[in-house]
């Protein structure tokens, strides 16, 4: 049994990372940019992705943690009209299958190469990352500089958030062990679960990793979540700028949202994509 404190305090980690269920929309729309679905198959497993625009900038979208690439929908149509577009769902989540592999922030910036070397879309790329997600975009740019053309991190996860759980008492547990718990405990999908064990190793990735060489705009939501106090929301609006001021030319916006920016919001969201197309 898990001392109820440090299950607090996991759970507030797992939250961060966004769990939430999202349905995809088909396009019935006239107007809406004709939706075309791929298979990608990786060496025995395939990845369920969404492509839509014709012409114009590479736009990628990484979602959080759980999410499938719906939770996109509304801007991706919207993207879709003037840029070239892509969303996934990752191994083990939504309708992808499940991979064989670790799902470390590297092993899923490898897949994404992967899956954009078979895509429609050329390089160089708009990395548009939400949540934990942001940590993969960022990790995939300090791999990959030469394929990015730029992101926006949307609200993403504190890589120090999940570093602390290094530095707490567990007791004689191991902090995968303490991960491996939890997940369990929330009844995480399989791909969801593996990644959630594994984000020790990503934050540790993402520690080491190159800044990007192209400019990023860091977009933080303000209102607290139900494991957030004002203190952690200021804090991680500090962080996120103290990254965004880090990185020539880039830019960070506060906005009166929850975690979810991209749905509350989703005009915002694209805006900012858009500018960050035209500034780079």
């Amino acid at each position: 049994m898990i001392y109820k404190p440090l299950l607090l305090f996991a759970t507030g980690i797992l939250l961060m990372f966004s769990i939430s269920s999202c349905s995809i929309n088909f396009d019935v729309e006239p107007f809406i940019p004709k939706s075309k679905i791929v298979w990608v198959d990786l060496n025995g497993y395939k990845l369920y992705t969404k492509i839509q625009g014709n012409s114009g900038s590479s736009i990628v979208f990484l979602s959080g943690l759980g999410d499938e690439l719906g939770t996109w929908s509304k801007i991706q149509n919207e993207l879709g009209r003037n840029y070239r577009t892509l969303s996934y769902d990752r191994a083990g989540v939504g309708l992808s299958t499940q991979a064989g592999h670790q799902s470390t922030g590297s092993d899923l910036a490898l897949e994404l190469k992967k899956v954009l070397e078979k895509s429609e879309l050329e390089p160089p790329y708009l990395l548009v990352g939400h949540s934990i997600g942001g940590l993969y975009a960022r990790i995939f740019a300090g791999k990959y500089p030469h394929l990015v053309s730029g992101m926006v991190l949307i609200d993403y996860t504190l890589e120090d958030k999940i570093l602390a759980l290094k530095e707490v008492d567990l007791g004689g547990m191991k902090p995968e062990q303490l991960l491996e718990q939890i997940a369990l405990e929330m009844g995480l999908e399989d791909g969801s679960k593996r990644e959630f064990i594994a984000s020790l190793k990503t934050a540790e990735q993402v520690k080491a990793s190159n800044f990007p060489l192209e400019p990023v705009t860091v977009i933080t939501a303000l209102k607290p979540s139900p494991e957030e106090t004002p203190e952690d929301v200021q804090m991680k609006s500090l962080l996120h700028a103290q990254y965004a001021k880090s990185i020539p030319k880039s830019k960070h916006v506060q906005v009166q949202s929850s975690h979810h920016i991209h749905l509350d919001q989703p005009d915002l969201i694209i805006a900012e994509i858009k500018a960050r197309i035209l500034n780079n």
